[in-house]
């Protein structure tokens, strides 16, 4: 049962992006280092007011897609991140966040009347 396996934080992110019918974005930015991607966030939209840990938000969106209610979707190809000698040595990823179908159902069963 979906319900059960949510924090308080993880609902009131579905709640906020539920009831604003928004799609929050995520700007990803990825630097290649000795083989290894180092990932860093440059842009975050998704609803943190009122979370009790708001510093949480990213264990929280992962839970969320891992339940299978989330997902992230690229909004526009990469953009490559490019030294002065021409070499590609990272990217930019621009995402979005939307519900799955699944997602939308469960929203829908919870909040009658809104969406």
């Amino acid at each position: 049962m979906i319900i059960k396996q949510l924090s308080s934080d993880e609902a009131k992110i579905l709640n906020s992006m539920f009831a604003s019918g928004e799609q929050p974005k995520l700007i990803q930015i990825f630097q290649l280092r000795g083989g290894l991607a180092i990932t860093s966030t440059e842009r975050n939209d998704l609803p943190v007011t009122g979370l009790d840990f708001p510093e949480n938000i990213s264990m929280y969106t992962d839970r969320l897609a891992r339940l299978g209610l989330i997902g992230f979707h690229a909004e526009k190809p990469m953009e490559p991140i490019v030294s002065s000698d021409g070499h590609q040595v990272g990217g930019r990823n621009f995402l979005i966040c939307t519900f799955t179908e699944v997602g939308e159902a469960f929203m829908r069963a919870c909040s009658p009347g809104v969406g």
